[in-house]
């Protein structure tokens, strides 16, 4: 009997992932993944949720789940998970090193009037979007395996950088920084793979901070603006990047 024609390319990978869809994407795909996070709570809870999703599929054998709590804004923070995960190694299919690496982090959107921007909040906000990315790159990347040459990292931007709303100079500002240091890094980490991906109006726990009224408000705006009539959800963006991985 012959092998099957499209082979499962993140079986047994590892994987460090800022982001749940697509860990639980990339779960699903066999890969052993490893979540961060700022909340130790957070990371417990999505660990929890991810590996009670995958024993109601069935998921025996299908990867395995670890997350701890990261400092995005720290060097030390980073190193130390970057350490934890390329050195969890084992008998059952993992070896040393990383794989693929997927950023997504960031809190709550700064939007408003430019007059009315705290900036120090900015500042904390483009900390974990642009800075703590190129962090976490900074120390993952000579984890990689080969140097990276099978594996990928994945950045994370917005349509904003390209058509912002009324209000959204920062987000857009950090979407559009976000985007083109993509295209630096792809430069100088080659033979990686790096890629950024630019997602419209999504429903995720983003906008959760913000009144209920003011997110179904600002959704209904969104449908009403794109042609689909509806805004994405984060399981259909997660696909984006188990293709990105896969190359």
């Amino acid at each position: 009997m012959s092998a099957p024609k499209y082979t499962n390319k993140l079986q047994g990978k590892k994987i460090i992932v800022i982001g749940y869809a697509a860990a639980e994407a990339s779960l699903e795909s066999r890969a052993h993944v490893y979540i961060a996070s700022s909340s130790s709570v957070r990371v417990e809870k999505a660990v929890s949720q991810l590996q009670s999703t995958a024993a109601a599929a069935g998921g025996e054998g299908k990867g395995s789940i670890q997350g701890r709590a990261i400092d995005l804004t720290s060097d030390s923070s980073v190193k130390e998970f970057i350490g934890w995960v390329s050195g969890d190694a084992d008998g059952a299919g993992k070896e040393r090193g990383v794989d693929h690496v997927i950023f997504t982090a960031g809190d709550a959107l700064q939007l408003g009037d430019l007059m009315e921007t705290d900036f120090e909040d900015a500042k904390k906000a483009f900390d974990v979007r642009f800075w703590g990315a190129l962090r976490v790159i900074r120390f993952a990347h000579p984890e990689m395996k080969d140097r990276g040459r099978l594996g990928s990292i994945t950045l994370t931007s917005g349509t904003v950088a390209y058509k912002p709303a009324k209000g959204w100079v920062v987000a857009a500002g950090m979407g559009g920084a976000v985007e083109s240091a993509t295209r630096g890094l792809a430069i100088d980490l080659a033979p990686t793979r790096v890629n950024c991906i630019l997602p419209g109006a999504v429903d995720t726990p983003l906008w959760d901070p913000l009144p209920a009224h003011v997110k179904a408000g600002l959704m209904k705006t969104f449908e009403e603006k794109l042609l689909t009539g509806r805004v994405g959800q984060a399981e259909e963006v997660a696909e984006g990047y188990l293709y990105l991985m896969k190359g």
